[in-house]
């Protein structure tokens, strides 16, 4: 398989279309958006503290990460490996190894960069069906749900020892960025607030994966961009978002160049 093969990236409305002709219900397709909004912003923020992400292909694999996942309920599979095999038959082999990873991450011994998969497996570790919560009330969920079907202890311990490794990919992302995963879900819902107040901006479905969950373009100013078209040729106003939980007192952030999410 050719380079051009090997990392063809589907666009958003791709997405939609083969998460629709997969027959993937609504409620994991809006789980998907919102783990795709969270992969984006850590991304962005990433790449600005020099890390080299590559957010199309993020996007794509965040939004398609559930896939197979009927499938896989209905047959007793991984999700994740079924999810990688369709997505390369389909052209997409980097989408389908992204995907691969974001229910265990594979052994990575010396790196210090981070990969789209790290991001993808923390992300989806970061929101319980459409809503951003801790590690902890993730894993609370995780360990209640399945203590309470009677699996056995082993399972239990692969869960207790999947926790553990999610907290330190957490301490890794998070000693990069200049806030804390605490104030996570608060900065993501200023975001969209701001958004919304914005009359400037307008959400278009092309490029944009804008089902209210993935919010951010596919980046034109190069990797680890994202852009919100104007809706008039005004001179921009400056935006801010405030950043409550950022660590220390630092000011709320003004950017004045194209909106940055």
């Amino acid at each position: 398989m050719d380079v051009a093969t090997t990392h063809k990236v589907p666009s958003p409305d791709e997405c939609h279309s083969l998460l629709e002709r997969y027959g993937v219900p609504e409620h994991i397709i809006q789980h998907s958006e919102m783990v795709c909004r969270v992969a984006v912003f850590l991304a962005q923020h990433l790449n600005e503290q020099g890390e080299d992400l590559n957010i199309p292909e993020l996007q794509a694999a965040a939004l398609l990460h559930d896939l197979t996942k009927m499938e896989g309920l209905a047959e007793g599979r991984d999700h994740a490996k079924s999810g990688n095999e369709v997505l390369a038959k389909l052209g997409f082999k980097r989408i389908g190894e992204i995907v691969a990873e974001h229910i265990r991450l594979k052994e990575k011994t010396g790196s210090k960069v981070l990969s789209e998969e790290e991001i993808l497996n923390y992300s989806d570790k970061r929101v319980m069906h459409t809503t951003v919560v801790s590690l902890a009330d993730r894993f609370d969920d995780l360990k209640e749900r399945y203590g309470a079907n009677g699996l056995d202890e082993n399972t239990m311990e692969r869960i207790a020892r999947l926790e553990a490794k999610t907290y330190e990919l957490e301490n890794r992302i998070f000693a990069r960025l200049e806030f804390t995963p605490d104030a996570l879900p608060l900065l993501l819902e200023q975001v969209l607030v701001s958004l919304q107040k914005t009359t400037l901006w307008v959400l278009k479905r092309q490029p944009l994966c804008t089902r209210m969950g993935c919010l951010f373009k596919a980046p034109s100013l190069g990797r680890g961009f994202c852009t919100m078209e104007r809706a008039d040729n005004k001179e921009e106003e400056e935006t801010s978002i405030l950043r409550n939980g950022l660590r220390g007192n630092t000011r709320p952030a003004i950017d004045n160049r194209a909106q940055r999410l």
